[in-house]
């Protein structure tokens, strides 16, 4: 069985057993012995019940995160159930996004934990979800954040980034055909930030998809001021017979190479 087959298959496995795994986490997987939410180990084999395979933690059966490290639980729960020698030479665990997972489930437990600096935690989360590349959760992350802490001063920060995740989720809706529903997220994208002139052009592409020009030549027009200089922009907007200021037809030299946000 080659590396690939037996991901593949220890995938379905954990799969499969994720949900007893989770039901019986008091049970012993080697002997099937049930034990008390305080005991650390089998009584009857000895075995570790819920080690942290983060810091090496052994903690009660009752606790869903590592009482050391606050690292999730669950997931090194049915990792435990597979032989060390196979976990290590899948690195099961270990790659990037299950690493950004556990990281995003222990700020979800400080949140509730450590209500003092939950500014912080919730903050982090975002971030982490842009990482993993969750557009939605990102979205809903972000929008919590400013409903919570509407005076933040990182106000005009987050603004640009849940716009930019918005633009992501509108691309996401049309690329499965749903051009209602991505045009709802690429309008919500420049109203969180005006300046999201990506967004302006998928707004003007969707209208002048459906022969909507007027809408689809001011959306152009709004991503060109977002965004002077635009090739795509003026192509479209002459394409559309706008007119276009001439201070808008080249980019101000302060805009040059201006990267996009989160990329």
């Amino acid at each position: 069985m080659n590396k690939r087959t037996a991901f593949l298959f220890t995938l379905c496995f954990l799969i499969t057993i994720a949900g007893t795994a989770i039901a019986l986490k008091n049970a012993c997987p080697d002997c099937g012995t049930v034990a008390k939410l305080t005991d650390l180990a089998c009584k009857k084999c000895n075995r570790v019940l819920n080690q942290c395979f983060a810091c090496g933690n052994q903690n009660p059966v009752s606790a869903d995160y590592c009482q050391t490290c606050f690292e999730p639980l669950a997931q090194m729960r049915v990792l435990s159930t597979i032989a060390s020698g196979v976990r290590e030479d899948l690195k099961l665990g270990q790659s990037d996004m299950a690493q950004l997972d556990r990281e995003r489930g222990k700020l979800d437990f400080l949140v509730k934990s450590d209500p003092a600096n939950k500014r912080t935690y919730l903050f982090r989360k975002a971030k982490i979800l842009r990482q993993m590349g969750s557009t939605a959760q990102e979205v809903h992350a972000w929008k919590d954040y400013l409903k919570e802490f509407p005076d933040t001063p990182k106000k005009a920060a987050i603004q640009v980034f849940c716009s930019e995740a918005l633009r992501k989720w509108g691309y996401l809706f049309f690329a499965q055909g749903n051009k209602a529903a991505a045009l709802e997220k690429f309008q919500e994208a420049t109203r969180m930030n005006p300046m999201n002139a990506d967004a302006w052009q998928w707004v003007g592409r969707i209208h002048n998809e459906a022969k909507e020009y007027q809408a689809a030549g001011d959306a152009y027009l709004e991503a060109l001021k977002a965004k002077p200089g635009d090739k795509t922009s003026i192509h479209f907007l002459r394409g559309l017979k706008r007119a276009v200021a001439p201070d808008l037809l080249a980019a101000p030299k302060k805009m040059e190479n201006r990267g996009k946000v989160g990329e």
